[in-house]
Order: C-alpha cells, then sequence, then structure tokens
C-alpha cells in the first residue's frame, strides 16, 4: 500500500553522493523514533537533513526541485519492501528514467554549487583536505557533519 510510503523529490545536481541521501535517511527515521523530529512527516525532516537546515523554508530553498532543475532523485522511505518495490515499478509509466550513477558524478560546477549551498569555506575544505582526503570526499565529509550537528543541536 503506497499510503505507507514517504517520498521526496531532490535536485541532483545538490546532492553529494549517495552517502549523502543515506545518512539523510537514517538522521530523518532516528529523529522520528527519539521524538526529536522538527517536522511531521517524514520526507519533510529528510528535506532537513539533506539539506542541513533546521528551518522547512530554508531546507526548500536549499535542496528543493524548481523549474530549472534537470535530475531529479526520488527518494522513498516505507514501512516494508513491498510498498517501496510497488512504488518504484511505477515510476517508468510516469516516463521516469532511472540512472543511480548521477548520485556520484562530481564536475566542477556541482562543486562550486555545493560549497556554495552549505557554505563550506576554503578554509574548511583545506582542513579536510589535509587528511588526504579528495575535495569530493572533503566536500561530503563536511556535509555530512553539517547534518549530524542538526541533530545534536536544540
Amino acid at each position: 500500500d503506497s499510503t505507507d510510503l514517504d517520498v521526496q523529490m531532490v535536485d541532483v545536481d545538490k546532492v553529494a553522493g549517495t552517502k549523502h541521501l543515506y545518512f539523510a535517511v537514517l538522521n530523518a527515521v532516528h529523529a522520528f523514533k527519539r521524538g526529536t523530529n522538527i517536522s511531521r512527516s517524514l520526507a519533510m525532516e529528510f528535506l532537513l537533513y539533506v539539506s542541513a537546515q533546521k528551518q522547512i523554508s530554508e531546507a526548500i530553498k536549499v535542496m528543493g526541485v524548481g523549474p530549472k532543475t534537470r535530475n531529479v532523485v526520488i527518494v522513498a522511505v516505507g514501512k516494508n519492501e513491498h510498498s517501496i518495490t510497488e512504488f518504484a515499478s511505477r515510476l517508468p509509466v510516469l516516463g521516469v528514467e532511472s540512472d543511480e550513477r548521477l548520485l556520484d558524478q562530481w564536475d566542477d560546477k556541482k562543486v562550486s554549487k555545493l560549497l556554495s549551498l552549505f557554505k563550506i569555506s576554503d578554509k574548511e575544505l583545506d582542513a579536510m583536505r589535509g587528511k588526504r582526503a579528495s575535495r569530493e570526499q572533503a566536500i561530503q565529509k563536511l556535509i555530512l557533519e553539517r547534518m549530524a550537528l542538526l541533530s545534536t543541536v536544540g
């Protein structure tokens, strides 16, 4: 039953890889389990975590899908595997093409967008890269840190 699903769409160009999505979902689910969720729906809580924002309006500005969005990732969280499989089976009917490789593709435009959206300074990036991380790994780690801080800041 598809009512067992929470679904959210975000712009792929604003996602720092598969881990970014995975940990946003994990944090959102844990927030609901702990009763520390900010929003009333899991889909919106996911948007807060994936954007590393505490305000829903800011989360939408940061990660939302707009008229210029060309590629989206659809995140569905369900109570059971059947509801997710059923939902996924309907996507081709909507003309949705699946290409998971887009999540982990990086170019200079995406890097610039992520640095700007998540307000990552050169100093932060250099400090993280000093730990032998690639530019992409450093950006991803800094974004994951910002997401983790959401669950600890009151």
